[in-house]
């Protein structure tokens, strides 16, 4: 969602994630949309964002869509910071977005399962029913998440389900900021959202701004 579009604004792009499949789209995706237009580069890269250390170093480096809760602990989450900070040039900025729940949405994460959405799938025709549950463990500010995905094939048959749970951890902005500093950045902003917004007590999400010193 993010990698393949700024490849295709002409940038220089290399993109890191353990899961070899989700990898195997964003390459597809780009095949497709780099023949349209003038592009720039896209490396794909099978590798843990906590240990990575390559010998590049780039203006820019991030952690999108509330990625960093997919760590699931704090010191994991640090890890990663101190991996963005590793492969900044001077002056480079690292950025990052964490999603801030209410109160609404963490009273609702108490185990109960409901509808997220029903979708059909272009690829096989199946329409596609995801289901979850969500249960908050507030002294560790963790969530346990359980998604089911129910495809019922387009001329009937036996229902396919797939499951998957997974533990997240929601790290606050004051957090966010001590990672950042621990890892050597200087702080520019905490923002309330990707328009660089106010951060104030009605955020949903909090984007770290920070700065490779030099």
């Amino acid at each position: 969602r993010i990698a393949v579009p700024l490849a295709c604004a002409g940038h220089r792009v290399t993109a890191v994630d353990l899961d070899a499949a989700m990898l195997a789209r964003s390459e597809a995706r780009w095949t497709a949309e780099r023949g349209r237009r003038p592009a720039g580069g896209l490396r794909h890269l099978v590798a843990d964002l906590r240990t990575l250390r390559l010998d590049d170093r780039f203006g820019l480096a991030f952690i999108a869509s509330n990625t960093l809760a997919e760590l699931g602990e704090l010191g994991a989450q640090a890890a990663a910071l101190r991996t963005l900070a590793a492969h900044l040039a001077p002056g480079g900025l690292a950025v990052v977005d964490v999603v801030l729940p209410s109160p609404d949405e963490l009273l609702a994460w108490d185990g109960r399962l409901s509808l997220e959405w029903t979708r059909s799938d272009p690829a096989t025709g199946s329409l596609v029913s995801k289901l979850i549950a969500a249960r908050w463990d507030n002294a560790a500010r963790t969530v346990e998440v359980t998604q089911l995905f129910d495809a019922l094939p387009p001329d009937g048959g036996p229902l396919e389900r797939t499951a998957r749970t997974d533990l997240l951890r929601i790290a606050t902005a004051g957090e966010l900021t001590l990672m950042a500093e621990a890892a050597g950045l200087t702080v520019e902003s905490i923002d309330g959202g990707f328009e660089l917004e106010p951060f104030d007590a009605g955020a949903a999400r909090a984007v770290l701004v920070a700065r490779q010193p030099g």
